[in-house]
């Protein structure tokens, strides 16, 4: 009897310890998922745009054919008819986010289908609702509708064109995104904020530098920088080593504004944006081996996410299309239905991840100077590498073969030693300042360099 005591005893002191112990985690459980120090993961990770206004493919074949169940949609900009502070798909009064419907069933069949979407605001043209919108308050208002409307945990914010460099309507967006950051973790939600940016060959620009240390200023906690690796403005024939270079050259410029971050932690807050095909400028083409090498960097180098534009392109053009420039609706290359889009999917795979690939890191980046010939018998722009500029550490300023006689451009004077300039009565090449140090580069041939768009277009 007494030993059946103490062990009656030794099984209550059991329970009370149990019981104790569930409820010390239940209220680690309760505290840690409230905690507002937590980041939230990124759950869009292999996700293209997709424009379902824009001569896009039925979303039931998209996820029946492209093997993804992510994606970006894009874009939520103000009425362009006035300019309210109200959101509309691409801009126009008869797509007003508060009267749709079809874009609400599009995204029903994906997350049934096991996906999720982000929704991005601004873009290349059109208002952004920052600009249009008076106050921050009125812009959290105006993002809070959409993020109710559409269920969203994920957003981004497109800053390019004249939007990038608006320090008045950038201040308002990032006080905005500050205060839809407070109100999810109100309401014990988290919200997830991607910024996405033009680069340059040599990563962004100095706009784009200042625009990620205002979102720090004003505690805008932007979770995710994401780049678009294309469209650069000067030529390469060798993508795959140039969009590395500029995603290389970003992580060093992140480091020097996030100063406490670790490389990988740079790498988790970093995503890629590619464009299939043939891009707007002449002599850029990313093909599906480019795409795989590309998926392949990403992943190895533990980047949240990676984009491209758009999946309304993931198919062949049409047989009366020339190929040679980029379309809204097809590549403009020779590939199958949603080619790009299956090999986006492996991001961050076990059979990516176990692929070897060769990385050479020395102290000097190359960028290669290309020129572009159009040949009768193929319609579309071929590259051929002229020469190789190596960007020292140094002040040494490099020269062109073909250099212009322009001195008007001191870039050891420019803000941040950071900038792309047209040259001085020579349309044909662009001045681009790195690090206080001076570049010129040719635009390629049949081209010239657009001053307002800072890149090279065909004349």
């Amino acid at each position: 009897m007494k030993l059946a005591k103490n062990n009656n005893d030794n099984r209550c002191r059991l329970a009370t310890i149990t019981t104790n112990m569930t409820i010390i985690m239940m209220i680690f459980f309760i505290v840690f998922i409230n905690d507002s120090n937590i980041v939230m993961a990124n759950e869009i990770q292999s996700a293209p745009y997709y424009m379902p206004f824009d001569e896009a493919q039925n979303i039931d074949d998209i996820l029946a054919n492209s093997s993804l169940k992510h994606f970006i949609l894009a874009f939520i900009l103000a009425p362009n008819d006035s300019h309210d502070c109200i959101p509309a798909w691409n801009g126009l009064r008869n797509r007003l986010v508060t009267e749709d419907t079809f874009i609400a069933e599009i995204i029903d069949k994906i997350r049934v289908a096991g996906g999720d979407v982000s929704i991005s605001f601004g873009g290349a043209f059109g208002t952004e609702l920052g600009h249009a919108c008076q106050t921050a308050a009125q812009l959290a208002a105006a993002y809070q509708l959409v993020i109710d409307k559409y269920k969203l945990t994920h957003i981004d914010l497109d800053i390019e064109g004249d939007s990038l460099g608006a320090v008045v309507d950038e201040r308002r967006r990032f006080e905005a995104i500050r205060i839809l950051k407070n109100n999810a973790r109100q309401n014990g939600k988290k919200l997830y904020v991607s910024l996405t940016l033009p680069t340059t060959v040599v990563g962004i620009n100095d706009a784009g530098r200042e625009e990620i240390k205002l979102a720090i200023e004003r505690q805008a906690e932007i979770d995710l920088y994401s780049l678009m690796a294309f469209d650069f403005g000067a030529m390469a024939n060798n993508m795959v080593h140039t969009v590395i270079t500029v995603m290389e050259a970003f992580h060093q410029q992140i480091k020097s504004i996030h100063t406490d971050w670790s490389d990988q932690k740079v790498y988790e807050h970093t995503g890629m944006i590619l464009m299939n095909g043939h891009t707007d400028q002449p002599s850029e083409l990313f093909s599906q081996q480019t795409f795989e090498e590309l998926i392949q960097y990403a992943s190895t180098h533990g980047l949240s996410r990676v984009s491209f534009w758009a999946i309304n392109r993931d198919r062949p053009c049409p047989p009366d299309r020339q190929h040679g420039w980029a379309a809204s609706f097809c590549s403009c290359i020779d590939q199958q239905a949603y080619d790009f889009s299956r090999i986006l999917s492996k991001f961050k795979s076990q059979e990516i991840i176990t692929t070897s690939i060769t990385t050479t890191t020395s102290t000097t980046t190359k960028i290669p100077q290309t020129t572009t010939e159009k040949h009768h018998t193929e319609s579309r722009p071929t590259t051929t590498t002229t020469s190789t500029t190596k960007i020292p550490q140094t002040t040494t300023t490099t020269k062109t073969t073909h250099r212009p006689d322009n001195d008007d451009v001191d870039c050891s004077k420019v803000p941040g030693g950071e900038g792309i300039f047209p040259c001085k009565n020579d349309i044909h090449h662009f001045i681009e300042c790195s690090n206080g140090i001076k570049y010129i580069f040719s635009c390629p041939e049949n081209t010239k360099f657009d001053p307002k768009l800072l890149k090279c277009v065909w004349e």
